[in-house]
């Protein structure tokens, strides 16, 4: 074989060997690429889901904390309502009319006596303006002749009775302040409940 000849199967071979090199390099080039990729895919897709969770967590914590805003600002709303409620109650009971005021007496003390707690004489306890109402009252249900004394109360108690035994061991609080406050008790407990609730 000629020098020539070896020349060009040497170059042939070469060539052959290059091509094959530059084919298994060009197969490993597109097997990284399409490794790089899909790591590329998955990691753009942890980074989003990821970035997704720390928004709804987000959303949440400022949903949770605007809710209880809401809630107290509902709750103090409903508080001021109820405050005004009863001041204008309280009013209401101290600027009661006289008829209403002595029917309203007349049916205090028939609760008061007819709840057979207090077996002898009593005592009954009023405002100063309603002691006349109270002795007409006593005198209309027949229990002027059990009343050991009758008393005068504060004007704090708006109005009403306290009827007690003689030695003042046992007492029926009927009085006005007394049966707005029960009452406030139950409407305060249900309005909290229903904050609660929203």
């Amino acid at each position: 074989m000629s020098l020539e000849e070896l020349r060009k199967s040497v170059m042939q071979k070469a060539r052959e060997k290059a091509a094959k090199i530059i084919e298994e390099a060009r197969r490993e080039a597109e097997k990284i690429i399409d490794e790089a990729q899909h790591e590329y895919k998955r990691r753009l897709e942890r980074e989003r889901m990821k970035a997704l969770s720390e928004l709804r967590e987000k959303w949440n914590r400022e949903y949770v904390s605007r809710s209880m805003e809401v809630n107290m600002k509902l709750l103090q709303l409903k508080r001021a309502l109820l405050d005004n409620l009863v001041e204008e109650a309280k009013k209401r009971l101290i600027e009661l009319p006289p008829k209403a005021r002595e029917q309203s007496i007349k049916n205090l003390l028939k609760d008061s006596a007819g709840q057979s707690i207090i077996k002898d004489k009593f005592v009954i306890k009023v405002l100063a303006r309603d002691v006349e109402v109270l002795k007409n009252a006593l005198k209309e249900l027949g229990l002027d002749e059990e009343v050991e004394e009758i008393k005068e109360i504060d004007e704090k108690y708006l109005g009403g009775l306290i009827l007690e035994n003689v030695d003042g061991t046992i007492a029926i609080d009927n009085t006005y302040s007394t049966r707005l406050e029960r009452a406030l008790s139950i409407l305060y407990d249900e309005v909290n409940k229903e904050i609660l609730k929203g």
